[in-house]
């Protein structure tokens, strides 16, 4: 979507076009939903945290600012639902009692196309990421997995690049380390 239509299509949304808005909840659904499923690792949690981020947007967008993309403001709004989601005294009891539960086969290496194995070692990761403190995971979510610059991150987290370079370097080497110890685990012969 250019630029121009999208910004057209917030202009309508804003004087209450409900058809405007479905298609901008249309076109961001999916990347939405993709980033509440990378942080909660749960299909029906990242279904409600996307809901509640387009209702949020919807009842906020009178607020908009042109100088900002949306999907930054999307995501800072997702990335804020999920944090809560995660900072909530049960969710955070879970997360603790919760082993790694990802069993990836050892792939045949004629066989396995290379496809297939960086979508296990993104499960992989993704799982591991679900470990870190909310912050770190955010952080290591929206940069490392999602790809967005550092500026947008720090705009969505409302962080200073400092902070922002901080929580990563802790989030990567923690995922380094669990990322070495489930390999080690896994090629690790069985006694029979």
């Amino acid at each position: 979507m250019q630029q121009s239509e999208e910004l057209d299509l917030i202009a309508r949304a804003q004087r209450g076009d409900h058809q405007a808005f479905r298609i901008l909840v249309d076109q961001y659904h999916r990347f939405a939903y993709a980033v509440a499923f990378r942080i909660t690792r749960n299909h029906s949690d990242a279904d409600d945290i996307t809901q509640e981020a387009f209702i949020k947007l919807w009842k906020h967008l009178g607020k908009y600012r042109t100088g900002i993309k949306l999907t930054t403001w999307l995501y800072q709004i997702v990335t804020n639902q999920c944090l809560d989601f995660l900072k909530s005294a049960n969710k955070k009891q879970q997360v603790r009692n919760t082993e790694m539960s990802v069993a990836l086969p050892i792939a045949d290496e004629t066989s396995a196309e290379k496809k297939s194995d960086d979508r296990e070692l993104l499960e992989v990761i993704t799982t591991l990421a679900s470990r870190l403190t909310p912050k770190q995971q955010a952080a290591f979510v929206l940069r490392d997995l999602e790809g967005l610059s550092v500026e947008e991150v720090c705009e969505i987290l409302e962080m200073s690049p400092g902070t922002l370079k901080s929580n990563l370097y802790y989030a990567r080497n923690k995922i380094r380390e669990d990322l070495n110890l489930y390999y080690k685990e896994l090629i690790k012969p069985r006694v029979v």
